[in-house]
């Protein structure tokens, strides 16, 4: 795209992290942002701090794993801004880490929902719009986890390997015509994804993990935002974001097979670490006592 300024930028998951990061930043660059999240309250505080801004900006509270909420949102967008020249597909979850034998049913179910599914049906609602534009463009946030496979991640990683397959392969679909694509590979970003996480049957464990995650979350979501901003700018096929994400990208292209067993192995040092720090506080929590 030639410029930002008074284009209608569609952006899912914009109550938190990414999503935040990106409705200010398009906002700056004269942007009009139209705001979607399932979370009414954060969605609304993300809007504010646009309009705090001097920019342009409504929120619209929806599902976008439930395809008739995605067709209501385009409905919406069209209604109120004429339709949308930019789509970026950022809203995610995860789930608590299970091996696959561990896994609920339902915890893939949900991961292909919101992660696959919900991209798909906003590309599907919103395509007729970006079509009767002069330029448009798609960005589809995938993960690391996108390239390659982790122990205990089973759901997440099959969510975001097919995620990153429609993304690539829309973007030859979309070839000929006006429309760019972009897959947005990004590392740990420091958002509450691991907060939001579902499935947890102990809350010890899940503060582990989100604490865990605090440490490992090396790139701000202010960062992740410049590049993807820059990346539609440019028209880029494809982003790695953060120095964890390039090494791990590295790693699965000159590695495809023998990058397993160095995953498995940093894998359990992380889980010699992370039972250590919780050894460690136990005998912390019974000296206090």
């Amino acid at each position: 795209m030639r410029e930002l300024r008074n284009k209608v930028v569609v952006i899912t998951g914009a109550g938190s992290g990414i999503g935040r990061a990106l409705a200010l930043q398009f906002a700056k660059s004269g942007s009009i942002t139209a705001l979607t999240d399932i979370n009414g309250i954060t969605l609304r505080e993300t809007v504010e701090m646009v309009e705090d801004l001097g920019g342009i900006s409504k929120g619209f509270v929806h599902d976008i794993s439930i395809e008739s909420e995605v067709k209501i949102l385009a409905r919406e967008v069209q209604d109120t801004f004429g339709g949308a020249d930019v789509l970026i597909n950022n809203a995610g979850l995860t789930v608590r880490r299970a091996c696959f034998q561990d896994s609920a049913p339902e915890n893939f179910d949900l991961m292909m929902d919101v992660n696959f599914y919900g991209p798909v049906y906003c590309t599907r609602a919103f395509l007729p719009q970006l079509s009767a534009k002069p330029e448009a463009h798609i960005a589809n946030v995938t993960s690391i986890f996108s390239m390659m496979g982790v122990t205990e991640r089973i759901a997440y990683c099959s969510s975001k390997f097919a995620l990153r397959g429609f993304t690539e392969t829309l973007r030859l679909d979309l070839g000929k015509t006006h429309i760019g694509v972009t897959s947005v590979i990004p590392g740990a970003i420091s958002t509450n994804i691991t907060q939001n996480s579902k499935g947890w049957k102990d809350a010890k464990a899940k503060e582990s993990a989100v604490n865990e995650s605090a440490r490992l979350a090396i790139t701000t979501p202010e960062y992740a935002a410049q590049r993807i901003i820059k990346a539609v700018l440019k028209n880029k096929p494809r982003i790695i974001i953060g120095r964890d994400a390039w090494w791990m990208d590295k790693l699965a292209r000159f590695f495809p097979t023998g990058y397993l067993a160095l995953v498995n192995f940093s894998i359990r040092q992380l889980e010699r670490k992370r039972k250590r720090i919780q050894e460690e506080e136990i005998a912390t929590r019974k000296i206090a006592v």
